[in-house]
């Protein structure tokens, strides 16, 4: 059995057995998703098609 949480808070890295989760790099979206809305307020067109940002699996021990 293993066990994976979302959004990578601090205090899971202190637990027993440490949780692997997924860290969906929120501050990163958000630093994308403004720069997209001052591009705009300022006249540049929104670009069509999505913008990925890759999430990051932190393997610890609850699925080893």
């Amino acid at each position: 059995l293993a066990v994976v949480g979302f959004g990578d808070v601090p205090y899971v890295a202190d637990m027993v057995p440490t949780l692997t989760t997924v860290n969906p790099f929120p501050r990163e979206i958000g630093t994308q998703a403004a720069a997209l809305i001052v591009g705009v307020l300022q006249g540049a067109r929104a670009e069509a098609g999505p913008i990925r940002i890759e999430p990051e699996l932190l393997v610890r021990g609850s699925s080893r």
